[in-house]
């Protein structure tokens, strides 16, 4: 190879050296060294073993699940391989990755068009779910982890992605309107800061993936890379230079994972494609950001200006300047079932299991021969000969001798052997926690709450683990959404979900969406991941009718817990204003005294508190005068005068519902108004249009006695001081 590729000048920073076939050699050494020391601790054999086991090949690969095999040096002993990693991993999985947790868009403030971009985002949210089908990348990330300790889950923003937006005829090529791509890979793949204390602390990450030659060369930014892309002989001897590197670092083994994956590439058709992401920090400012294919094939290089000019000389300036890392985090997500302390490297409990599997297989083989050859009847045939012994087509077993040979007694199988393959079983159920509900064989006559119970002892005795995929999870949402915000400048359509429940094409990009901060993940029940569960949820809530059998059947407490959802942001965005001081709008004080209530004013484009009959006053007054409850609030007049205003404009709508409206408002009634006797459309003007006639048809009073003076009773004394007859005293004696 050239002397280019080989590393020169150790003391500078090795992802700041400008040269980029020096970069690519100083890289590559990173790589190797990273493969060494997953190999140097076990990481790589282990990944082996499970990976084999997994698949029914054995913890050596030599065995075979779906077939019996014949072993020993004659062929004596029979083979039969249970796969057991393979059933206890998926239990795992399903426990862990199950039920996904619930994503919610957070937004900056609290204002009307802030709140429709936080649905807007909670609407592209689900849209990219299934167009980068997130979920299904999501869970295989959780089983790679568990097969191999660790998976890594990309995201990045492809520009040649999307629809056709314009053309460029500087270069001759078309610009698209760009998108996001979302992938999986495997860790021995995949090399990161090997100084970092933790995932957090990682600059750097380094990875390669499988890409399609033919499409490299349609989209090759440049003649060289298109040239050297059809001949594809610098690729060949490029990529048998990494190669060469990586099998001196790992003895092999990562071809071997690489094979047992069936991503043995053919270059023909394929090339792996290398990647390297670093954040920008001290010692490298503007960060960097490469792809190549082999040293001598570059296909992108942030600290060259983008695409290298390759008819310069490798130690010649670089004509274009520099352009800093793109992204603002790496946008490479590694899910762990469990670190190891003090590093941010992975370990799996299911590794402890492959001796587990060892021996059951020596139980099998034990089990498998012995029926094999004691399992048929043994005929005897009398001859001349010397003793012979030979099996029949249909299965018994001839013995020919010209003795009828001695009885040996031999037990067909030793329920020893069997008690210890069962035992080999139950272990490795009782490492992972898997209980019979678990596994799907439930007690007989076990309650559906009993049940639900069990399957919860077993989520948290991997909550670790699950831990660790509601985080992948919100890592996910939260770098997608970041994405779009940088990368999505030009109109775009979704598909989405409408207010009625059905799909509608929304046109959008990345302002639209700039009021959404981030999203928040919470771990979903994991009782409703079950059908028992959710049957023993309905009993408790009293779920009734669509929403006891949408519940029931999808786990979904959505159309039961919408309107409430709604009332809460509601009350949190009135709450969030009254905290900025701005209560309700401006008072009509004439109309007001003209209709006998507030009229109220809003000036155009001022934001203010809208109360409504139909709120939620039961949790707004609580929530309005949680804002003056400190004492620093109190202190603010402005503050105090808004969030007083509000309770007591709360408070009055609330009085004037009557039974009926606050059922279908879902509002529960005023104590003091519940009390109340109901009366029909009308009765209160009735009984007053009552009192008027009777008190018309009253006689007048006797002079002396006050008309509302009981008839019969004498007439009160007058004070003998003022003159003026006493009334009080009638209050007093109850008259």
């Amino acid at each position: 190879m050239s002397e280019s590729f080989e590393p020169n000048d150790r003391r500078a920073y090795w992802a700041g050296v400008t040269d980029t076939r020096r970069f690519i050699a100083r890289a590559l050494d990173r790589v190797a060294w990273n493969m060494a020391a997953m190999r140097s601790t076990g990481r790589l054999d282990n990944m082996i073993r499970m990976m084999t086991a997994y698949y029914g090949r054995g913890t050596d690969g030599n065995r075979d699940d779906t077939s019996l095999l014949d072993a020993g040096e004659q062929g004596e002993v029979t083979e039969m391989h249970v796969n057991l990693i393979r059933p206890v991993i998926q239990n795992t999985l399903s426990i862990i990755a199950g039920t996904r947790p619930a994503v919610k868009p957070v937004a900056t403030n609290g204002d009307s068009a802030t709140a429709a971009q936080t649905r807007l985002a909670a609407a592209l949210h689900e849209y990219y779910d299934r167009k980068t089908n997130a979920k299904p990348l999501e869970i295989e990330c959780v089983r790679g982890g568990l097969i191999a300790s660790s998976w890594w889950l990309m995201q990045g923003w492809t520009p040649s992605a999307g629809i056709e937006i314009a053309y460029n005829e500087a270069s001759d090529s078309v610009v698209y309107e760009g998108d996001i791509e979302l992938f999986t890979v495997p860790p021995w793949r995949v090399a990161s800061s090997p100084g970092a204390q933790n995932e957090h602390s990682r600059n750097w990450v380094m990875f390669r993936r499988r890409a399609s030659r033919h499409e490299l060369i349609a989209k090759a930014p440049n003649d060289h890379i298109r040239e050297s892309l059809v001949k594809g002989i610098a690729t060949h001897d490029g990529s048998n230079y990494v190669n060469t590197i990586l099998s001196r670092a790992t003895t092999g083994l990562t071809a071997r994972l690489d094979a047992l994956l069936g991503e043995d590439i053919r270059l023909e058709d394929e090339v792996w494609v290398w990647e390297l992401r670093h954040l920008p920090c001290p010692e490298l400012p503007m960060g960097r950001f490469v792809r190549f294919v082999e040293p001598r094939l570059i296909l992108w290089d942030s600290l060259q200006g983008g695409v290298p000019q390759h008819d310069q000389a490798s130690d010649a300036e670089p004509e274009q300047k520099p352009v800093k890392y793109h992204y603002e985090e790496l946008h490479a997500y590694e899910w762990c079932p469990e670190r190891i302390v003090g590093t941010p490297h992975g370990y799996s409990m299911m590794f402890d299991m492959l001796g587990l599997q060892d021996f059951h297989d020596l139980c099998t083989a034990s089990i498998g021969t012995t029926i094999n050859l004691f399992g048929m009847p043994h005929l005897w045939s009398p001859n001349g000969g010397a003793p012979s012994v030979h099996q029949m087509e249909t299965g018994p077993t001839i013995i020919e001798s010209p003795v009828k040979p001695e009885l040996i007694s031999f037990n067909a199988l030793k329920p020893e052997v069997v008690q210890a393959a069962e035992w080999a079983k139950s272990l490795m159920s009782q490492m992972a926690a898997l209980n019979d509900t678990v596994t799907g064989n439930p007690q007989k006559g076990m309650p559906a709450s009993a049940q639900a119970l069990q399957r919860a002892q077993a989520v948290q005795y991997h909550q670790v683990s699950q831990d660790e995929w509601v985080r992948l999870v919100e890592r996910n949402a939260n770098g997608r959404l970041r994405l779009l915000k940088r990368f999505a400048r030009t109109e775009r359509v979704a598909e989405i979900a409408g207010s009625s429940g059905g799909w509608e094409l929304a046109n959008w990009k990345n302002d639209d969406i700039a009021g959404v901060e981030r999203f928040s993940v919470e771990p979903i029940n994991p009782m409703s991941a079950t059908f028992e569960g959710r049957q023993a949820i309905a009993e408790q809530m009293g779920l009734q009718g669509e929403m006891l059998l949408d519940f029931i059947t999808t786990g979904s407490m959505k159309k039961v817990t919408e309107q409430k959802t709604l009332n809460l942001e509601l009350v949190e965005r009135n709450k969030a204003l009254l905290l900025k001081g701005v209560g309700l709008p401006p008072v009509n004080v004439a109309a007001s005294i003209q209709q006998g209530a507030p009229v109220f004013e809003p000036q155009p484009g001022q934001e203010y508190v809208t109360i409504l009959k139909s709120d939620p006053h039961h949790l707004a007054i609580l929530a309005y005068l949680s804002v003056v409850s400190s004492p620093s609030s109190r202190a603010d007049e402005m503050l105090m005068r808004a969030a007083l205003d509000c309770v007591s404009e709360s408070l009055r709508l609330w009085m004037q519902l009557n039974p009926d409206e606050c059922q279908a408002f879902g509002i529960p009634p005023l104590p003091s108004t519940a009390q109340m006797p109901i009366q029909a459309p009308g009765g209160a003007m009735q009984q007053q249009q009552q009192q008027q006639q009777q008190q018309q048809a009253r006689p007048p009073a006797p002079q002396g006695v006050t008309p509302d003076q009981p008839p019969g009773m004498p007439p009160t004394p007058r004070n003998p001081i003022t003159g003026e007859q006493e009334t009080q005293n009638l209050a007093l004696t109850g008259i």
